[in-house]
């Protein structure tokens, strides 16, 4: 076959790719790159982090927290950690099996940079007015540097108990690169919490459904 013909049969292809094959090819792609075993046999320090600090002692709650957590990593392409921080087994942990295997353990990577905490609580719809929200609330609206390779080495989540991660696109001085990133994964009429959620469970890369 030749190049050409080559060629246009991936344009085609890519002309017909929907929204959510964009999300799956999107999530794929992250887990062969950032999974537990992706961190074999390299240089933790040329990496970025994004930790999930569980909280609180509802499933909700704390699944809530690791589904942000993933959805800011995949975003920005940093890679996930969980925290193993007794301080942040409640809730959610104990449902989440092996997930040593799954995921990195923020104690397995040694810290190279800054590290820093972005904290969601509290949330309410006057907290800025007011001054009152926590410093994640800030940090995802208004940094410009928020996820991108210039903010901390290791970005701690914390207190993020509902659906805030597509607010990072009102950030107007958010990093291009993240800013497209976002958008693809956080399309119109997707499920991507869903999800992200099974990629969170289990996160072994699939093979792309092939056609009849």
């Amino acid at each position: 076959m030749r190049l050409s013909t080559i060629a246009l049969l991936l344009l085609a292809q890519a002309a017909t790719a929907t929204p959510v094959d964009d999300v799956d090819a999107m999530l794929r792609t992250y887990v062969r790159q950032h999974s537990s075993t992706s961190l074999a046999d390299i240089n933790t320090c040329d990496r970025r982090f994004v930790a999930a600090d569980f909280w609180g002692k509802g499933l909700g709650n704390s699944v809530n927290v690791a589904l942000n957590a993933l959805a800011f990593a995949v975003a920005s392409n940093r890679t996930l950690l969980i925290s193993d921080d007794a301080r942040f087994r409640a809730g959610f942990w104990k449902y989440l099996g092996d997930v040593e295997r799954r995921w990195a353990l923020k104690s397995q990577i040694r810290r190279c940079g800054p590290e820093v905490v972005q904290d969601f609580f509290p949330m309410n719809r006057r907290c800025l007015e007011e001054k009152t929200c926590g410093s994640g609330i800030k940090w995802m609206l208004c940094d410009g540097r928020a996820l991108s390779h210039s903010d901390a080495h290791i970005v701690h989540i914390r207190s993020a108990v509902t659906w805030l991660a597509p607010l990072l696109g009102e950030n107007s001085a958010l990093d291009p690169y993240i800013r497209r990133r976002l958008r693809i994964l956080f399309p119109k009429g997707v499920n991507t919490w869903g999800k992200l959620y099974a990629t969170l469970l289990d996160p072994q890369p699939e093979d792309a459904p092939t056609g009849a």
